[in-house]
């Protein structure tokens, strides 16, 4: 075909370059670090593994938390401090206090994110840990 333009390059080559949208061997699961938050955006940024044709890498994603839809657990091991099942509102809340307190900022911050069928997130579970 004379002139015809080859559909899907760009899309190829950004599967290269960035990696596909599939997470972990169970699809309703991403689990990381969290990187960075913008509550007055709903968005958590997560360090995670993601899958890509030249192999496995690690990179920031954004994930948009629909705060309709989701609610939040947060524990801070050391301390003793445990908020599980929140709404998303109060989440965001309690997220931005922790990270106000120095010696919980510096803490590593496990991030597990649960997707519903529609392909939402639908829970949000940060662990404070050493």
């Amino acid at each position: 075909m004379r002139g015809a333009k080859v559909p899907g390059i760009a899309a190829l080559f950004a599967v290269i370059l960035l990696g596909t949208t599939s997470f972990a061997a169970d699809e309703n699961v991403i689990e990381g670090t969290l990187s960075a938050f913008y509550a007055d955006r709903n968005v958590l940024i997560v360090e995670t593994t993601v899958p890509g044709l030249m192999g496995a890498g690690t990179r920031e994603v954004p994930f948009i938390i629909d705060p309709k839809k989701a609610t939040f657990s947060i524990c801070v091991d050391i301390a003793g401090e445990c908020y599980r099942n929140v709404e998303a509102r109060e989440g965001w809340q309690i997220l931005e206090s922790f990270e106000r307190i120095t010696s919980f900022s510096v803490l590593d911050k496990k991030v597990k994110l649960t997707k519903n069928l529609a392909g939402d997130i639908s829970h949000v579970e940060i662990e404070y840990t050493m």
